[in-house]
């Protein structure tokens, strides 16, 4: 199946569940699904078609989750770019993805119309973003899925030339439900409250973290940066109960005086 419907399959099973915590607000399964429908149908009305590329040069964010989905919900594809990389470095991506579509947030905005060349820039927040969620285009009703290409994920390029990785809706779906196998212990279930502090353009928040999130009908937690104290502050605040991160958060952690009281549920 499309990777979107595990949206459309939480949002049947409880519509009113939380999705999405960041800063202050809270978004339903049953909002997140609407609002995905919407960025979908959105697409389509822009002449972005089946198959195309569309980039995400966007931070962690409910929008970033939106987008997402959304676009695999078109039938397009995702291509995630690393948001610390320069203009250089973004506009080799769009080129080589032959993206139809930049999508950015204000943090990016610069850099992402420095490197899109004739690509289009939507910027969320703008009044374009805002006409793809008015909804007034359905989705289509075959969006694809199985070994049609879901996300194009560049490599950082360390030892040459970025190169994208080909990962397919199966690949992506055989990868969830390989995690949800394990069982000493479930590395989470429907009940849990989940911080993500990766980049979501990182595939292990992207999938590991995000689609983990949306194959148990979860809820993840999304600061919209990584900051040590505050992110112990938001596991207690919100009642976290999986942490999925890296080395470094956990090293990062190692000093902050409330480490054990934040982290002893």
């Amino acid at each position: 199946m499309n990777l979107a419907a595990l949206v459309t399959r939480a949002a049947d099973r409880t519509p009113d569940a939380a999705a999405l915590i960041a800063a202050d607000h809270t978004t339903t399964w049953g909002e997140l699904e609407h609002l995905v429908r919407a960025f979908a149908g959105g697409l389509r009305a822009r002449r972005v078609h089946r198959g195309d590329r569309v980039a995400m040069l966007v931070g962690n964010s409910p929008e970033f989750v939106v987008a997402y989905f959304g676009i695999l919900r078109a039938g397009c594809v995702c291509v995630p770019i690393n948001t610390g990389y320069t203009a250089f470095e973004v506009a080799y991506q769009v080129e080589q993805s032959g993206a139809e579509l930049l999508i950015c947030d204000t943090g990016t905005y610069d850099t992402a119309v420095a490197a899109a060349g004739s690509t289009p820039v939507v910027m969320i927040g703008s009044e374009v973003w805002r006409t793809l969620l008015v909804g007034s285009t359905p989705p289509p009703e075959d969006a694809g899925g199985g070994e049609d290409l879901a996300v194009l994920m560049f490599t950082s390029g360390t030892s040459g030339r970025p190169k994208g990785a080909m990962l397919s809706h199966r690949a992506l779906l055989a990868n969830l439900n390989q995690l949800a196998a394990l069982e000493d212990p479930p590395p989470m279930l429907p009940t849990d409250i989940v911080l993500v502090s990766l980049p979501l353009f990182h595939s292990y928040a992207l999938n590991g973290a995000l689609g983990m999130v949306a194959l148990m009908g979860a809820t993840a937690v999304i600061p919209e940066r990584f900051d040590p104290a505050a992110a112990l502050a938001m596991i207690g605040m919100h009642d976290v109960s999986v942490v999925i991160s890296a080395p470094p958060v956990y090293q990062a952690w190692v000093s902050e005086p409330r480490i054990a009281e934040s982290l002893a549920a």
